[in-house]
């Protein structure tokens, strides 16, 4: 397979054709036709190699899928709870001048600090945890720690945490706490890749689509009152999750195509989203499509199924309840080097954009 910036233009090509599938190269094959990529994201018939979202990198010491939904459910309380807790918060302020996607990190970072690891924490915890979360998941300037390093780190925080001497569970209610009860279960590699996962999750995600609503809320002059929608817009003009996996359990056909175990079908919400009908792009950025036929529209930036990202919910109200909170009313974006073409990796992420606001903080 090609790198991925090639892959996003074959993408381009291949959806023009108005073929259902298409092969990109030897043994990747494309799902362009939404009805069957839809049932191939629902897996009902069992056909398709079972997605584990996070845990995917885990492969074989993946916890079981039980396991993996009270994974989810958990972090997914512990963030929403500060959610809930930060609707007293009047503003976020911006300084005069900022640099866009890292202050999008520090926000995200910031607000969620305290359910990531509390503030009732030793301050040596705390700064470490802090600086591995900059090793791992920020997404400019990253440390040049190397992953051994972070991992190094991480181990040492969660030996301590639940260490003999350490005080009594259920005292914090962070996600350190909540991930080093599942490290008694699953030992600390498991645990510790689970961790990992959920900050990418968690902070990375969230700070990629708070900077993509930003850059299009301001740019596109959005009002108050316009931040759902120009949200749910700019995720499906550039869905940070660009790209799925899936893997036939067994030889079969997909559109007629013979595939087998070793097919990797892909699966692209930023192509089916884009496709206004077979071989016919809807390129531009258009929130007026939300007003009339949004019941019609394509929309899985969270993806689709049983494997559906459980803090989608969370993640539009976060996003909204920033956005109106940030007066943006009198700011302006300055773009530099084609801020509206994505930085192509295993996300879809904002090149470096100035935002300037006329009232400075």
């Amino acid at each position: 397979m090609r790198n991925r910036t090639e892959l996003l233009d074959q993408l381009h090509e291949a959806g023009s054709t108005g073929e259902k599938a298409a092969w990109l190269a030897p043994g990747n094959l494309c799902v362009m036709d939404r009805k069957l990529a839809l049932q191939i994201l629902d897996n009902r018939d069992q056909a398709f190699v079972d997605h584990s979202d996070f845990f995917g990198r885990l492969g074989e010491q993946a916890p079981c899928r039980a396991d993996q939904r009270a994974i989810a459910r958990e972090l997914l309380r512990l963030v929403s709870s500060r959610l809930s807790l930060l609707r007293k918060r009047a503003v976020f302020h911006l300084p005069e001048t900022s640099h866009w996607p890292d202050l999008a990190f520090a926000i995200v970072h910031e607000t969620l600090a305290t359910v990531l690891v509390s503030d009732r924490r030793s301050e040596r915890i705390r700064r470490a945890f802090n600086r591995f979360v900059h090793s791992v998941v920020a997404p400019e300037k990253r440390s040049l720690w190397s992953k051994v390093t972070s991992a190094s780190l991480m181990h040492k925080i969660l030996s301590e945490i639940n260490s003999k001497n350490a005080i009594n569970d259920a005292q914090y209610g962070d996600i350190l706490e909540f991930i080093g009860g599942w490290r008694r279960e699953m030992g600390d590699d498991v645990a510790l890749r689970i961790f990992m996962s959920a900050l990418f999750s968690i902070i990375k995600s969230l700070s990629l689509s708070l900077s993509w609503a930003v850059f299009y809320f301001v740019r596109e002059g959005g009002q108050a009152g316009d931040e759902r929608i120009m949200i749910k817009e700019s995720m499906r003009h550039m869905p940070i999750a660009w790209m799925l996996e899936r893997y036939p359990k067994k030889r079969m056909l997909v559109d007629d195509i013979e595939v087998d175990e070793t097919t990797k079908l892909l699966i692209s919400p930023y192509l089916l989203q884009r496709l206004k009908t077979p071989g016919q792009w809807e390129e531009g950025f258009d929130t007026t499509m939300w007003s009339h036929d949004a019941k019609e529209l394509f929309w899985i930036p969270f993806g689709h199924g049983d494997h559906k990202c459980p803090a989608a919910s969370f993640s539009l109200a976060f996003i909204e309840f920033v956005l109106r909170n940030m007066n943006l009313s009198r700011a302006t974006v300055t773009e530099l080097a084609d801020a509206d073409k994505p930085l192509v990796s295993a996300v879809l992420r904002p090149r470096q954009f100035l935002l300037t606001s006329k009232i400075a903080a």
